[in-house]
C-alpha cells in the first residue's frame, strides 16, 4: 500500500514540474494536503520532493507532525499559502484553522498571532458571504482581546485587527459616516503604536469607503500612501497585492498616467501567481492608451508579439491553464473589448462568445456545487434532526428507565419493609398466642383448684350438718352445700372447656341431675329440662347457676311430695 502510494506521490511529482512550471506547485501540493488534514500524504510528498529549500522542508515537516507550538508559525504557514495563490478553497483553510488552532489559554498577554488567524478565518467566511457565521467568531474574537489590559500594545494591535470586520460590515451597509470614522481612528492608533501594517490596513479599509463616496483622486492617493508604507515593508503586507492591483485599475481608469501604471503592471506581473490578473490588466490598459504610443509597444514587446492580436493569442495560451476560471474569464472578456477597440471584430467576436461560454461553463459549475451544496446540508440538516431526535428518544427512554428503576426501588423497599412488619407481626401473633395459651392453662388450672376447693368446702359443709340435731340449722348447711356445689360444677366446666366458656344446657343438666341426686328423686321423678344452647362467661354464669340452683332445690324440698334431702 505504501508502496503505491509512493508511486502515487512521484506522479504528482513529475506531472507538475512538467506542467506546472510557472508555480511552484509541490508546495502547493503539500500545503493542500495539510489543509485538508493528509498529514501523511504530505510528509511523503515532503520527502521525494526536490528543489524545496532546506529549512522550509523543515518547517513544513514540522506541520505535517504537528510540531508546530506557536500561533506565529501558524499565522506565517497561513500567510504563504494565501500568497501562493490567487484564490484558496476556504472550507479546506477554515477546517485547518479549526482543526489545529486553539483560542490560547492562561497567558497573561494576547496572542497577537492567534488574532491574525482568526481574522483571515472571519475574512475568508465574510468574503464568501457567510456573514453571520463571520460576526459570530469576531465577536467571540473580541471578547478573547477584551479579556487582556487595554491599554497594553499588543492588546491595542488585536482589537484593531477584530474591529476590521466591524469596518467592513459598514462598507457592505453602506455606512460611510460609521466606518470612515472607525478607519481614520484606527489610523491615528496604529501610528501612536507605530504599527505599519496596521496603518496600511486603516488606509485600504478608507480606500474603500472613497470608492464608494466616487472620490477617485482621494482613492488613489491613500492607495499610493498604503503602497509606499508596504514597500518600506522586509514582508509585504497582506493587503500588497490587492492595494497594488486596486492603483493599476484606478489609473487606468482615470488615465494620464501611463508611466506609472506600466511600473505598477511590472511589479504585479513578477509575482509568477498573479501572472493572469496582470495579463487582464495589460489587455484593458492596451485598450485605455492611445494608439501608437511608446507603451503599446513596450508591452508588445514583452510579450514577443507584433501585434494585439497576437497578443491575446499568447494571452489565452499563457493563461489557459489558470485554476480559477473567473480569472481566465476576465483575461478573455478584457481581450474582447481590446480587439474590438483595435478593430479585430472578428477575433472579437470569438473571443466574446468564449466569454460567454466559459460564463455558462462557470456557471453550470457554480449552479451544480451549489446544487451539490444544497443537497450536502439538506443532508446534514436531515441527519442533525435525526440525531437530535435520537438523542430526545435516548433521553426519554433513559427517564423512563430511571423513573422505572426508581419505582421499582421503591417497591422492593414497599416490599421488604412489609415483609420485615409482616414477620414481626407473625412474631407477636406467637407470642401472644403463647402467652394467651399459657394463660389459658393457667385460668384453667386456677378453675380447676377453685372447683377442687368448692368440693372440700362442700364435703366439709356435708360433715358438718351430719353433727347438728336441729333441723332447721341442718337444713340451712344443706343449702349451702347445694350452692357451693352449683358454684363448682361451674368451674368443673371452665376448666373442662378450651374456651373457658359455660355451656348452659349441659351444666343445667348436671345440676339438676345432682340436686335430684341429693333428695332421692332420681327415680320417682320425671325430669323435663328445655334449655337452649347457649354459653356464658363466668361472671354470667355464677349467678344464673344459684338462681337454678335455689329454684330446683325449692322444687324438690316443697313441691316433691316433701323429700327430705339425704
Amino acid at each position: 500500500m505504501k508502496i503505491l502510494r509512493l508511486l502515487f506521490l512521484l506522479l504528482v511529482l513529475s506531472n507538475s514540474l512538467f506542467s506546472q512550471s510557472k508555480k511552484d506547485s509541490l508546495v502547493i501540493q503539500i500545503e493542500d494536503y495539510l489543509l485538508e488534514g493528509k498529514n501523511d500524504s504530505a510528509l511523503m510528498l515532503i520527502e521525494v520532493a526536490t528543489g524545496i529549500e532546506e529549512n522550509h522542508r523543515k518547517y513544513l515537516r514540522k506541520i505535517a507532525l504537528h510540531e508546530v507550538t506557536t500561533g506565529k508559525d501558524y499565522y506565517a504557514f497561513i500567510v504563504q499559502v494565501q500568497q501562493r495563490r490567487s484564490q484558496i478553497e476556504y472550507t479546506s483553510l477554515s477546517a485547518f484553522i479549526d482543526r489545529e488552532i486553539r483560542e490560547p489559554k492562561g497567558e497573561a498577554e494576547v496572542d497577537l498571532a492567534y488574532t491574525k488567524i482568526k481574522r483571515v478565518q472571519i475574512t475568508e467566511l465574510r468574503n464568501r458571504s457567510f456573514i453571520d457565521e463571520a460576526t459570530a467568531k469576531n465577536d467571540l474574537l473580541l471578547e478573547y482581546v477584551q479579556s487582556f489590559d487595554t491599554s497594553k500594545v499588543t492588546t491595542k494591535k488585536a482589537k484593531l485587527h477584530v474591529e476590521n470586520h466591524l469596518i467592513v460590515m459598514h462598507q457592505i451597509q453602506r455606512d460611510v459616516e460609521k466606518g470612515k470614522a472607525m478607519s481614520l481612528r484606527n489610523e491615528t492608533i496604529a501610528r501612536q503604536i507605530n504599527d505599519t501594517s496596521l496603518i496600511i490596513l486603516s488606509l485600504y479599509q478608507q480606500s474603500d469607503f472613497l470608492i464608494i463616496e466616487g472620490k477617485l483622486d482621494e482613492y488613489i492617493a491613500v492607495c499610493e500612501k498604503s503602497f509606499n508604507l508596504d514597500c518600506l515593508l522586509e514582508k509585504k503586507s497582506s493587503h500588497y497585492f490587492a492595494i497594488l492591483s486596486h492603483l493599476i485599475d484606478a489609473y487606468i481608469y482615470k488615465g494620464g498616467n501611463d508611466k506609472r501604471v506600466r511600473e505598477l503592471l511590472d511589479l504585479l506581473y513578477e509575482n509568477e501567481n498573479f501572472h493572469t490578473e496582470a495579463i487582464s490588466f495589460y489587455a484593458k490598459f492596451l485598450r485605455y492608451t492611445e494608439k501608437g504610443v511608446t507603451d503599446i509597444q513596450f508591452i508588445l514587446d514583452r510579450f514577443e508579439v507584433d501585434n494585439v492580436k497576437d497578443f491575446a493569442n499568447k494571452a489565452i495560451e499563457l493563461t489557459q491553464h489558470e485554476e480559477e476560471p473567473n480569472l481566465f474569464f476576465h483575461v478573455i472578456n478584457e481581450f474582447a473589448h481590446t480587439l474590438n477597440h483595435y478593430g479585430y471584430y472578428d477575433e472579437s467576436a470569438d473571443f466574446f462568445n468564449r466569454a460567454i461560454g466559459l460564463t455558462k461553463k462557470i456557471y453550470s459549475e457554480d449552479l451544480s456545487k451549489s446544487l451539490a451544496d444544497f443537497e450536502t446540508k439538506q443532508i446534514r440538516k436531515e441527519k442533525e434532526v435525526e440525531l437530535a431526535h435520537e438523542r430526545d428518544q435516548t433521553q426519554l427512554y433513559g427517564l423512563i428507565a430511571t423513573l422505572v428503576l426508581v419505582l421499582l426501588i421503591i417497591l422492593i423497599f414497599a416490599f421488604v419493609r412489609k415483609r420485615k412488619k409482616a414477620s414481626l407481626l407473625a412474631e407477636k401473633n406467637k407470642q401472644i398466642e403463647t402467652a394467651l395459651h399459657e394463660k389459658q392453662l393457667l385460668l384453667k388450672e386456677v378453675h380447676h383448684r377453685v372447683k377442687n376447693n368448692f368440693r372440700i368446702i362442700s364435703s366439709l359443709l356435708e360433715l358438718q350438718s351430719k353433727g347438728i340435731e336441729d333441723e332447721k340449722a341442718k337444713e340451712l348447711a344443706h343449702e349451702g352445700r347445694n350452692r357451693v356445689k352449683s358454684m363448682a360444677l361451674i368451674h368443673q366446666k371452665l376448666y373442662q372447656n378450651d374456651d373457658l366458656l359455660i355451656y348452659f344446657d349441659d351444666y343445667i343438666d348436671k345440676l339438676v341431675k345432682e340436686i335430684s341426686g341429693m333428695y332421692g328423686a332420681e327415680n320417682k321423678t320425671v325430669i323435663s329440662i328445655q334449655v337452649a344452647k347457649i354459653a356464658f362467661d363466668i361472671d354470667t354464669a355464677i349467678p344464673l347457676g344459684l338462681i337454678v340452683n335455689e329454684l330446683v332445690t325449692n322444687a324438690f324440698k316443697y313441691g316433691v311430695n316433701h323429700q327430705k334431702v339425704k
